[in-house]
């Protein structure tokens, strides 16, 4: 400090007194802020409630806008896998259900299964019993036919060399002739009868085959496939069915007609569709390639049935295997039926 300053009193009062003035001014400050502080403190205690509520709505509502998807997703995985968890016990405890029936099922089996073998082999020596008691009876049958066809054969050969012993009477002529005519018929039927015996013992031979190594294979007359038919009368009414075609016209030329569809005028009952006039309208002809082809196809057609009607005549050619048709016309009372007796279902 410089002499100079320590006697100017004056200079030093002025310091002072501004100091003091600065130092008043900051005392008051203080007390300023000493009361602001008083009163924040008070407000605190009202302020912190608010702002822990203000805390929870914030996180309220964080948890409910933002956070919804995710507590649904959780409670969705939750019911899912609780969902997932039933089935399984459930699955479960229905295969256990099923191993402890199958493993009854398989005892019981165990236990049953001498029994049930000793049953098979009884029935299958009962169905063996059964085929060879039929076949026999159907050998029998079959010498009795064979028996009575050579007995007629002789007794027509007798009566044949009866009439032909005076061949000079006029009258015993006509009468030889007629017989003869008579007898050539019943020739012939007796050679039919011969095919279709031979036709039934291959199918007799064939049938036995089959039940010796399956006797499931015999037929059964009571079963409601058979409807109680004969062989014979099955293979006659497979060779007369009907055949219906249909026919698909696409074209149909016409040398006069109308612009409506009449057909009722052409001799067609019922046809589909609409009659479409083509390029052949106002030439008042039918095209030469139509016309040639279609006289080919009635050619045809004519030669198709007369070769039908000239092959109806003829009598049928012996089958290898299978029976022959008779004419309707033809007496029927000449034919022996030949009832062949089946035994019980062997199937069962």
């Amino acid at each position: 400090m410089p002499l100079k300053g320590m006697f100017n009193q004056r200079s030093n009062n002025e310091l002072l007194h501004h100091t003091l003035m600065e130092l008043e001014k900051q005392v008051r400050r203080i007390n300023t802020l000493e009361v602001h502080m008083e009163r924040f403190l008070k407000l605190e205690s009202n302020v912190k409630p608010l702002l822990f509520l203000r805390n929870q709505i914030e996180d309220f509502f964080k948890n409910t806008t933002d956070g919804n998807e995710t507590l649904r997703e959780r409670q969705q995985k939750k019911m899912v896998s609780e969902q997932k968890i039933f089935q399984l016990l459930y699955s479960y405890q229905n295969r256990l259900d099923q191993l402890t029936q199958k493993i009854s099922i398989l005892e019981q089996n165990n236990v049953q299964q001498p029994y049930q073998e000793a049953a098979h082999r009884s029935t299958y020596s009962q169905k063996l019993s059964q085929l060879d008691e039929r076949i026999n009876n159907m050998e029998e049958k079959l010498v009795n036919l064979y028996n009575q066809d050579h007995v007629r054969y002789t007794k027509s050969e007798s009566t044949i060399s009866n009439v032909r012993q005076d061949p000079h009477d006029p009258a015993e002529g006509l009468e030889s002739s007629a017989l003869l005519n008579k007898l050539s018929f019943y020739f012939h039927k007796m050679e039919e009868l011969d095919s279709r015996i031979t036709s039934l013992e291959n199918n007799t031979s064939l049938q036995e085959i089959k039940a010796s190594h399956n006797p499931e294979f015999l037929p059964d007359s009571n079963s409601p496939d058979n409807g109680g038919t004969t062989l014979e009368d099955s293979l006659l009414n497979s060779e007369k069915n009907v055949i219906i075609k249909a026919l698909h016209i696409d074209k149909l030329f016409v040398d006069k007609y109308e612009q409506n569809n009449t057909f009722s005028q052409l001799g067609i009952k019922e046809l589909s569709g609409a009659l479409n006039i083509g390029a052949t309208y106002g030439t008042g002809h039918v095209p030469m390639e139509a016309n040639e082809k279609m006289k080919q196809d009635m050619e045809e057609l004519k030669e198709i049935k007369n070769s039908s009607v000239t092959g109806s005549g003829d009598y049928p050619e012996e089958a290898p295997q299978g029976g022959t048709e008779t004419d309707s016309d033809e007496p029927d009372n000449f034919y022996t039926e030949i009832n062949i007796e089946n035994g019980p279902d062997l199937s069962s």
